[in-house]
């Protein structure tokens, strides 16, 4: 009897674990899709000029963020279901919000940088020549 009134709160607490954690989860797969979509993108641009690269300034900075804040998610789940308190509870949302947070960023600076190096690979994505005032784009006139 009193180990079933001890094992009822801890049970009850795991359970309010479960979403967090679940979010944690979604968040890290998602983080991951992040990076292999950086991946792609970087490995597809080695051939381009470097300066494709001042479209996305802040990409290093976008991995190395999302690198801590994914072992940060990893180290608060732990803690959270080693022991479920508010305090674990809380840490592990928030680093699972920065997870989300910093997956956006590695996705925008991803995304400038597929922009960039489509604008400089493909001549049709190039923009018009600059025209003088009062001629059509283009024509030189």
């Amino acid at each position: 009897m009193t180990v079933s009134m001890v094992a009822v709160p801890t049970m009850s607490s795991r359970h309010h674990l479960l979403p967090a954690l679940e979010a944690a989860v979604h968040a890290s797969r998602e983080a991951h899709e992040a990076t292999l979509s950086h991946t792609d993108t970087v490995l597809a641009c080695q051939h381009l000029p470097a300066e494709i690269y001042q479209y996305a300034p802040h990409l290093s900075h976008a991995t190395n963020t999302l690198t801590a804040v994914g072992r940060a998610v990893t180290v608060a789940a732990g803690a959270a279901s080693a022991n479920p308190t508010p305090d674990n509870l809380y840490a592990l949302r928030r680093a699972t919000a920065e997870l989300i947070t910093a997956t956006a960023v590695l996705r925008y600076q991803t995304a400038a940088l597929a922009a960039a190096a489509s604008w400089f690979s493909t001549p049709t994505a190039l923009p018009p020549p600059l025209a003088k005032p009062g001629s059509a784009a283009g024509h030189g006139g």
